[in-house]
């Protein structure tokens, strides 16, 4: 009970520090965001959160013009074509963005470093893609037709090694404490691709909506190699090479984090298969949009938990002032979002169509419920990379992983998609009760409490 009280207590404390920094910052917005902006840990996390939200905004403009162009039914086989993909490439990547952020800055050989990386993740995003397409029969017949023809199969294979090696490349900046690079890669990406979807849906219908997505994250990915990377790293070339010491010291620390992520994800890879497989195109169609649009509210707390990471390889001692600082992020930020898009979910998914607005509106709504604890049991995975909790990284998303698709299995033939968004907020809510208390601890070991840029607050 004394616990308990504590927790409440710190909690309550946290919520109105974090009061009187919105103040400050509304009442002097020039002179303390200038101050925020010096803040590493901040900075990096802006930028990261600006990415993931101009990505998921031109992604939610590109979707509407998706709408437009393509009937529901292509809808629904596209976005299954891209959760393949993103299952494909994480598999790829093999948990390598992890090691490349904790080993790159104290790297004695960082050009060996990074090309290995890249080596590694193409190839095995290759071979991987070609297992899936040689098994379409038994785990996803509704997708056969991209492995009868040899345009779309190859376009698949090259496709899905062009979305891992951005899956190694962004981590790279991050290391280096420069996501402003992140950012620029992101518009690149998401404003290419609204121009090829047009097209492109005039020349290949369903697939086109895959191929806009390749082909504007292999200009960006070409975009990272010849011109940002060769800034950071002057001497820099992208040479295929592999160093048998270095990638197992990398692969001795990705591992763990690699099955963390894997199982944090796997509801957004296995859901939309099931969907297609159980309800339909059609209901898959309405499901992958509330659920995109849902993501936007997550990607603040995954930005910021990956900022405490990076800011915990150069500096362990600051964790818990930058885990306050992470906190009181999500509550300014993800809060006011969180209830904007559950109140105004309806009138948002009317871009597009009203068929989306009718069947997904309920189901935005408690995503947007859900965001609140994920947010926060995705902060505890941030602070657990940073201390090497190994046990704890594959816990925590082992139980939602477990828990949702367990549980949306059960309800997805009695209550569709609604379903699915019920699973994923229970299993999240149950988590938090382990996470919270656990994230109280560390920060009550911070001492004085702290304004959002690490600095004492007098009480």
């Amino acid at each position: 009970m004394k616990s308990l009280l504590e927790i409440v207590k710190r909690t309550s404390e946290l919520f109105r520090i974090t009061a009187g920094d919105a103040f400050r910052i509304i009442s002097s917005p020039r002179q303390n965001l200038r101050q925020i902006h010096r803040v590493s840990f901040i900075r990096n996390a802006v930028y990261l959160m600006a990415n993931s939200g101009i990505t998921l905004i031109l992604g939610f403009v590109f979707w509407i013009v998706v709408a437009r162009f393509y009937t529901v039914s292509e809808v629904g086989y596209g976005s299954a074509l891209l959760s393949a993909t993103a299952l494909l490439s994480f598999v790829g990547t093999m948990g390598l963005g992890y090691g490349i952020v904790r080993y790159l800055p104290v790297s004695d050989n960082k050009i060996r470093l990074i090309n290995s990386s890249f080596m590694l993740a193409g190839l095995a995003a290759v071979v991987t893609a070609l297992i899936f397409l040689g098994g379409l029969s038994l785990w996803s017949p509704e997708l056969i037709f991209v492995r009868q023809n040899p345009i779309f199969l190859a376009a698949f294979v090259i496709g899905t090694a062009v979305v891992t090696l951005n899956g190694v490349a962004t981590p790279t900046f991050i290391a280096f404490r420069r996501s402003g690079f992140v950012l620029i890669q992101g518009i690149v990406a998401g404003g290419l691709r609204l121009v090829l979807v047009v097209g492109l849906a005039y020349l290949f219908r369903v697939f086109g909506i895959f191929a806009s997505h390749g082909l504007a994250l292999a200009v960006s990915l070409g975009i990272c190699l010849l011109v940002f990377l060769p800034r950071m790293l002057p001497r820099y070339r992208p040479i295929p090479s592999f160093h048998w010491q270095t990638s197992k010291k990398l692969a001795t620390f990705s591992f763990t984090n690699y099955i963390s992520e894997g199982l944090w994800s796997l509801p957004t890879w296995i859901l939309p298969l099931m969907i297609l497989n159980t309800r339909g195109a059609e209901d898959n169609a309405y499901f992958y949009m509330a659920w995109s649009m849902a993501t936007l509210l997550l990607a603040i707390a995954m930005s910021i938990s990956f900022s405490l990471f990076a800011e915990g390889t150069y500096e362990v001692k600051n964790v818990s002032r930058n885990l306050i600082s992470s906190f009181k992020l999500i509550v300014l930020l993800l809060l006011p979002a969180a209830a904007v898009l559950a109140l105004l979910s309806d009138k948002l998914l009317l871009v597009y169509g009203g068929e989306y607005s009718a069947e997904g509106a309920r189901l935005l709504q408690i995503l947007a419920l859900a965001s609140l604890p994920a947010s926060i049991n995705y902060l505890y995975l941030g602070l657990a990379r940073v201390e090497v909790r190994l046990k704890s990284l594959i816990l925590v998303p082992g139980v939602i992983a477990l828990g949702t698709l367990v549980l949306g299995y059960i309800l997805l033939p009695h209550l569709g998609i609604l379903g699915v968004g019920m699973s994923w907020l229970a299993t999240q809510t149950a988590l938090m009760f382990f996470t919270v208390p656990r994230l109280v601890q560390k920060i009550r070991h911070s001492g004085s409490p702290l304004d959002i840029t690490g600095n004492s607050v007098q009480e």
